[in-house]
């Protein structure tokens, strides 16, 4: 797995990676990072992490595919996470999977929001996930709203806050009553199929 990192800013930066490789749980099984130094308008890979071994962990079967790269089936058990830092603030993050998203060996999660009002009009939401919930999507039921961030990847280690403003006024209750958490899985029936073993 190749961490690039690409400089939009008109001057040079120090950047700091964070990665961590976990299963569909949630659990990290190997983590890492690593930092350098990033031209402006440029793009570095500033570190490759040889994943072979986790991947082959859950299994190196061929999933049944066309595709002649075909994932394993340990590929459907692995999420690797990844932040950029730069003077010890997140400035970015991403996910990165070795299987297609309805391959993963995803659950439903619990997701239990905390909602706290800040200046008018605007109410920090922190999400707090008991596993991985990638492609989280974040609504109010029949309010428009501007979201800081309305569609994320939730981990089990770490709560993730966003901040919310209606486009009509509503108080904190019905907030708290209309809004609306959905994470991908909730679009399938019961989760990816033949996904009963995971990295341990």
């Amino acid at each position: 797995m190749a961490v690039h990192v690409s400089n939009h800013q008109p001057d040079a930066v120090t950047v700091q990676t964070r990665w961590r490789v976990s299963n569909c749980a949630g659990k990290t099984l190997r983590e890492g990072g690593t930092a350098g130094n990033v031209r402006s308008q440029a793009n570095v890979r500033l570190e490759m992490i040889d994943c072979r071994a986790l991947r082959e962990a859950g299994g190196t079967a061929r999933l049944p595919t066309v595709d002649t790269n075909a994932p394993m089936e340990g590929d459907r058990d692995l999420l690797f996470w990844v932040e950029a830092l730069v003077e010890g603030q997140v400035v970015s993050r991403n996910l990165a999977t070795f299987a297609k998203p309805k391959h993963l060996c995803l659950k439903r999660p619990t997701i239990i929001p905390t909602i706290a009002p800040t200046e008018q009009g605007v109410w920090r939401v922190t999400l707090a996930s008991d596993r991985a919930a990638p492609w989280t999507r974040l609504a109010i039921e029949g309010v428009d709203a501007t979201w800081s961030d309305n569609f994320l990847h939730l981990d089990a280690e770490s709560p993730r806050t966003v901040a919310v403003q209606p486009q009509q006024s509503i108080s904190t209750e019905v907030l708290k009553q209309r809004l609306w958490i959905e994470p991908v899985v909730d679009l399938w029936d019961a989760g990816a199929p033949g996904c009963d073993a995971s990295h341990t």
